[in-house]
């Protein structure tokens, strides 16, 4: 496997063991996709805008060892999130990926418990530099997410009854459990709330009962899960942006299925920011949600088809000379007589719905492939939009999507010539930081766009986190023909 880092890079948290390591410690922004790890295997297990961690196989037979980049940890909290004794296929990290950075570690295989790092602030008001809870035996502890505004969300598995006072208690465990989310306020008062004998909680702090859920992940204002049998579900304290729910804005607060998604088998979902993207069993793309607030730049494809599109000049669009394309079709009726300036006008309407996406890309087009839904797709549903994505004008199946703060990435492969497989992977959204991997600093690119390093590669995983982006690759898939 092969490690590729790109983005804002202002705390070395992209930064990895390698003879370059030093120089690129020092680059604040890194434009392009830059191979920074290589092993048997790696797991990218936490990213934040500060700090990441990731586990390293250098062969089959060794066991992982952990490693930390950034500056979100002391040293003494480092060596406890790196310890060599953690397995990590069961352990889940959580924190804050626009504050302090990794929080926690949740050990899920028993006996289960929760390690906690406090930040600076935290260690000034006298809070313990580490801090390890164990859980209780009636309660199992799925999942944890931090929002924005440092509420803590918890997905646990135990059986809750309300008493007169009206607060729900937690009771002797039984074989057919129930799974709640709950709500705290902060980290304290969820830690106060795992060293309890009589866990309680308000009773609007708790859902009702939910299904297995599979992941639970957040945005700025909204929360999304996945359940076991891939059904989508999101909620949000915060209703002043009803896009990011994906469905409409009712009830916000309380987990709801995603009425457009509910015919269909999710395998995936992601968020980051404002945007949220779901990964289905076949291979299909959905994403919902906005633009961060203060960028006047919208994706293509979430922009309302009421909303003007502005008209795009000659510059981007693909017209080879008049007379020498051998892909041009035959033009319709409305442009005979055929003549020099109908040929002219043939060309450039072709060069338009090619690029819109309405006939396939041009073969002969050297440029980054670009996509996005044609400004006529009527299809859809008024909050979730499926994304079509082609590979050298060749329809593609999307194998892996993350989302930072305002970025998106999607790994995608579709059939080739002789069975060759090609693969790629493309990303639309903020590029002031080179999180898009394209090379240069982008204010915002609206279209999907092919990371042309990339090409080729086979990925493992994408992973997002603030304006940073990080993507795993199996060593050697680019010269693969895939017979």
């Amino acid at each position: 496997m092969d490690l590729y880092v790109f983005g804002f890079n202002g705390h070395a948290q992209l930064a990895a063991p390698s003879s370059s390591r030093n120089e690129l410690g020092s680059k604040e922004k890194i434009l392009a996709p830059e191979k920074v790890l290589q092993g048997s295997d790696i797991q990218v297990l936490w990213t934040s805008w500060c700090d990441s961690i990731i586990a390293l196989e250098t062969s089959k037979d060794d066991q992982p060892s952990f490693q930390y980049y950034g500056m979100g940890l002391n040293d003494s909290q480092i060596a406890r999130a790196t310890d060599p004794a953690m397995d990590p296929n069961t352990i889940r990290l959580f924190g804050a990926p626009l504050a302090d950075g990794l929080k926690a570690i949740l050990q899920t295989q028993a006996p289960s418990s929760i390690t906690f790092f406090a930040s600076d602030l935290e260690q000034e008001n006298q809070v313990p530099t580490v801090e390890i809870y164990n859980e209780r035996d009636n309660t199992r502890i799925q999942h944890i997410a931090i929002h924005s505004d440092a509420q803590i969300t918890v997905v646990v598995k135990m059986l809750l009854t309300a008493t007169s006072t009206g607060k729900p208690i937690v009771q002797d465990m039984l074989q057919e459990q129930n799974s709640y989310i709950l709500t705290f306020k902060d980290l304290s008062t969820f830690k106060t709330w795992l060293t309890s004998d009589q866990p309680t909680v308000s009773l609007k702090s708790a859902s009702r009962p939910v299904p297995d859920l599979t992941q639970l992940v957040s945005g700025a204002t909204t929360l999304t899960a996945l359940t076991a049998t891939g059904q989508v579900y999101t909620w949000t304290p915060d209703p002043r942006y009803p896009n990011c729910l994906g469905r409409p804005n009712e009830n916000p607060e309380l987990p709801t299925p995603i009425p457009y998604l509910s015919e269909t088998r999710i395998a995936k979902i992601a968020a980051g920011g404002y945007l949220s993207g779901a990964l289905s069993a076949d291979g299909e793309l959905f994403v919902w949600g906005q633009s961060p607030p203060g960028i006047d730049s919208e994706f293509r494809i979430l922009k309302p088809k009421s909303k003007p599109q502005s008209q795009s000049s000659d510059a981007d669009l693909f017209i080879p000379e008049i007379g020498q394309d051998m892909y041009l079709p035959p033009p319709p009726p409305r442009y005979t007589p055929w003549s020099p300036e109908n040929a002219e006008k043939w060309a450039r309407e072709v060069a338009v719905m090619r690029r819109d996406g309405r006939m396939p890309r041009h073969p002969d087009d050297p440029r980054p492939e670009q996509l996005g839904l044609g400004e006529d797709d009527d299809e859809g549903d008024e909050f979730v939009k499926q994304v079509d994505i082609s590979i050298q004008g060749r329809p593609a199946t999307v194998t892996d999507v993350a989302v930072g703060h305002g970025h998106v990435l999607v790994a995608a492969e579709a059939n080739g010539d002789r069975n060759k497989v090609l693969r790629a992977v493309f990303a639309a959204g903020q590029g002031e930081s080179g999180q898009l991997g394209l090379g240069s600093s982008a204010e915002f690119v609206e279209n999907f766009t092919e990371v042309e390093m990339l090409r080729d590669k086979k990925v493992k995983s994408l992973i997002c986190a603030g304006w940073s982006s990080w993507v795993v690759v199996e060593r050697g898939s680019s010269e693969e023909s895939d017979a």
